[in-house]
């Protein structure tokens, strides 16, 4: 099991009350799809097509549990007519590049999760509510731009909503689309990342990392990468209406405290037993974490207040 650590939007001005809201965090289980816009030197729309992920340079890890974007690299290596070198012949692409080693186009690189309105109806009646972490930030070169978004389309694709937030550093990020901004016609939900600038060099591929050339790693707040001794929680239920029940594998529970999603604590208890009754009763509807610590470390726990 991962240990968990406790990370807190400082400058996110987020209420939860008790209107109806579905809330994601960043889940590298998820299926994730790539997709390209590329865009003239002045920032007119060219053209836009499907891109595997992979190929996006978007590195999704189920095991760490994080999603780490970067600009796309392949898009220049295989437009420069010597794929794997980066190196230019005489047959390199007009249509990415003005000559030898300068790009003519600008890509937006969008990694996301996609959720249609016939599978999921209840996702298109109420806010939807996205937040992460930015474990690091490793966008070095000038001129791109990483954002994180929440796009709503209508059937056709035609036309959509989106809710952006710019990134330009490490800390925490939440994004709501309003509930009441939902229509009739609105039939798919995209949640995920951009970046936006000049194809890469893909001579510089070997730099890529999360705190090297370009990567911008993404994780829900309550996970981190370092390993404790393993302890199996059993919450529930949750979310809960009044009470979250939680329950050890046999390992005592020495301290809980409950914060809310500014980071203010709500809570403290000291059960000094395997399983402790959280009263959730006096508590807004929304998102908690609880830091559960025991003898063997100490972990986080997300609760949900109906």
């Amino acid at each position: 099991m991962k240990k968990i650590t406790l990370l807190f939007a400082l400058a996110t001005l987020l209420t939860f009350t008790s209107k109806a809201q579905i809330i994601f965090s960043v889940d590298a289980t998820e299926n994730w799809t790539g997709y390209v816009n590329a865009f003239d030197l002045n920032d007119n729309y060219v053209t836009g097509f499907a891109y595997d992920i992979a190929l996006l340079r978007t590195d999704v890890d189920p095991v760490g549990q994080t999603v780490t974007v970067y600009p796309n690299f392949k898009i220049w290596d295989d437009n420069d007519d010597t794929p794997g070198t980066g190196e230019f012949d005489a047959e390199w692409n007009p249509y990415w590049f003005s000559s030898a080693g300068v790009p003519d186009k600008k890509v937006e690189l969008n990694s996301f999760v996609e959720k249609n309105k016939t599978d999921n109806p209840e996702y298109f009646s109420q806010d939807i509510t996205f937040f992460g972490n930015i474990n690091s930030f490793g966008l070095t070169e000038p001129g791109y731009v990483v954002k994180v978004f929440v796009k709503v389309f209508v059937g056709d694709f035609s036309s959509n909503r989106t809710y952006e937030q710019v990134i330009t550093g490490a800390g925490d990020f939440t994004l709501t689309a309003p509930g009441s901004e939902f229509t009739a016609s609105d039939q798919v939900l995209q949640w995920g990342f951009q970046v936006y600038g000049l194809i890469a060099d893909d001579a510089l591929e070997p730099l890529r990392a999360p705190q090297a050339f370009g990567g911008i790693e993404f994780q829900d707040p309550a996970l981190s990468v370092s390993e404790i001794q393993q302890i199996d929680y059993n919450v529930y239920p949750n979310p809960s209406n009044d009470t979250w029940n939680v329950k050890t594998n046999n390992v005592v529970i020495s301290t809980v405290q409950v914060f809310n999603i500014l980071g203010k604590q709500v809570m403290s208890l000291t059960p000094e037993t395997t399983e402790v009754k959280i009263d959730a009763s006096g508590l807004q509807a929304g998102m908690y974490i609880a830091k559960i610590s025991t003898p063997n470390g100490v972990s986080n726990l997300r609760l949900v207040r109906k």
